[in-house]
């Protein structure tokens, strides 16, 4: 990370040691798995969507 550059002009990019020391906060919402090797966009969107309404979250749709 360290010896990274950035393409943007003025951006200030973190250091390893900032991003190690960072204070995190746990993930709250509901979270999604879903695996989409061999299948097909359309076959992972309707699992997605089963996914959304079995979660009680369809609104995201």
């Amino acid at each position: 990370m360290d010896n990274r550059h950035s393409d943007i002009s003025n951006i200030v990019l973190p250091s390893w040691e900032s991003v190690i020391t960072r204070e995190y906060e746990p993930w709250k919402s509901a979270s999604i798995i879903l695996d989409t090797a061999g299948k097909t966009p359309e076959q992972s969107k309707q699992e997605l969507n089963n996914l959304l309404l079995k979660k009680d979250i369809s609104g995201l749709a």
